[in-house]
């Protein structure tokens, strides 16, 4: 099949975008992936404002959950529960957008974090041990086939480390959840707000102060 010029002009051009971001710091290859993977939609987000920020929060929430790999499930659970309910209805896109803040980087960092956490709540401090031997006892998690997860998360979370992890991820899933829901609610009514005033700008009158809420995805 031959090309038209213009498609292979674009995919030149896509070659060249991709080769040039392949130069570029890793620290900075990194902050552009999490503002194309987590900002940008809530920005092109046109349902409501509280309706994308939910997404936000509930993704961030379960995210955090150290339930390793089933962080989407949750997601889609909790959203086929509450879609019924237009105040607590959510975007489902953003929120399997934002479990991604939990991934093969994170999650033992992020599981040693919630272990400490955990035995402080329960006054074991001279239970806490090193990071490296923290980290060759959770490796069957992160290894784990999704069949076979909750098997290795019961051998390891409760029978090895009891329930200090699942009690110390606690404060940090509802207080990032919390303060990842006002942030995007900041971030979606900036949007909005200046979108409207470049419609305004342009003599085009909006049908209304912004997005309606809306049930879909």
């Amino acid at each position: 099949m031959v090309k038209d010029p213009a498609t292979k002009k674009k995919q030149r051009a896509i070659r060249r975008r991709n080769a040039a971001a392949k130069r570029l710091p890793v620290q900075t290859r990194v902050r552009r992936l999490l503002r194309y993977r987590l900002i940008v939609p809530i920005r092109r987000s046109y349902h409501a404002p509280t309706f994308a920020a939910r997404g936000v929060a509930v993704g961030l929430f379960w995210g955090l959950a150290p339930f390793v790999g089933l962080q989407i499930v949750f997601v889609l659970a909790t959203w086929f529960l509450l879609r019924a309910a237009p105040r607590l209805n959510f975007s489902l896109v953003l929120g399997i957008a934002w479990t991604w803040i939990s991934n093969a980087f994170t999650t033992i960092p992020m599981l040693y974090v919630y272990y400490v956490t955990g035995q402080i709540m329960f006054g074991h401090w001279d239970r806490i041990s090193g990071y490296d031997a923290f980290t060759e006892l959770v490796n069957p998690i992160v290894e784990a086939q999704l069949s076979e997860i909750w098997t290795v998360f019961y051998e390891v979370v409760v029978k090895e480390l009891g329930v200090s992890i699942l009690v110390g991820s606690v404060p940090y899933m509802v207080l990032f959840g919390w303060a990842g829901y006002w942030l995007a609610l900041r971030i979606a009514r900036r949007y909005r707000d200046r979108r409207l005033a470049k419609l305004k700008e342009r003599g085009i009158t909006p049908r209304s102060a912004g997005p309606l809420p809306s049930t879909r995805v």
